[in-house]
């Protein structure tokens, strides 16, 4: 995945194993990692759920349970899974990535920045605080201060760690950089996150939903799903 190399992920080897060791927990949260670059909310919160009711302090499986809940729309559900992570470790930048953003979900970017702020003492110097804060910036339309917070190591975190790609694309579209914005959807997609729902009510893409690019990307990975028997 890190290589950007989906193609390659045993997903029917996962699929096995599940059926043999329904209860192996690797197993199923990969698995529930795949069904939410698919897209397939129901799966990533049957599988997340299902570990988490054996092991509920293991952070992994809640944050992509949270991320989907707040990708449906219930940003309160999500909040509350991420608030749930940073009360067992505090200094989690998933989690503090994970809640910022939906903090701009839901409108209250006063909340992300005291968030982000917050955790400034032991986070600044992290790539994924760096990311989500570059994107407050920019959704504020604090543009200086948003082109120095995404500075160029930043921007190569964000093309490796396939769960943050498509937060370098919101950060050109907010900041009024079509094609970039669109590059970055498509790097996001050979990194193999075809959420496509997801892109086309993301709010921090609105600004490029109409770019024919954009649409062609969207086109492309339906019809790869369509030719894999995907919805």
């Amino acid at each position: 995945m890190i290589q950007g190399r989906r193609e390659l992920a045993p997903t029917d080897a996962l699929n096995r194993v599940l059926v043999e060791h329904p209860s192996h927990r690797d197993t199923i949260f990969w698995r529930a990692v795949l069904f939410w670059l698919d897209g397939d909310s129901d799966a990533v919160k049957q599988l997340s759920s299902r570990v988490l009711q054996r092991e509920p302090l293991w952070a992994p499986p809640r944050m992509f349970l949270g991320d989907t809940v707040r990708m449906e729309g219930d940003v309160q559900s999500a909040t509350r899974q991420f608030q749930n992570l940073l009360d067992q470790a505090p200094d989690n930048v998933n989690a503090v990535r994970l809640l910022a953003m939906a903090y701009m979900d839901a409108d209250r970017p006063e909340q992300a920045h005291q968030l982000l702020e917050s955790k400034r003492p032991t986070l600044e110097k992290n790539y994924m605080w760096r990311l989500v804060r570059a994107v407050l910036l920019a959704r504020e339309g604090r543009h200086a201060e948003a082109i120095e917070a995404m500075d160029e190591n930043t921007l190569k975190f964000a093309g490796a760690a396939f769960p943050s790609t498509l937060d370098a694309a919101e950060y050109y579209a907010l900041m009024g950089d079509t094609p970039k914005a669109v590059e970055w959807v498509e790097r996001a997609v050979r990194n193999g996150d075809e959420r496509v729902a997801w892109f086309q009510k993301n709010p921090r893409l609105a600004a490029i939903r109409q770019d024919p690019s954009f649409q062609r990307i969207i086109d492309s990975v339906n019809a790869r799903r369509a030719a894999r028997g995907q919805r």
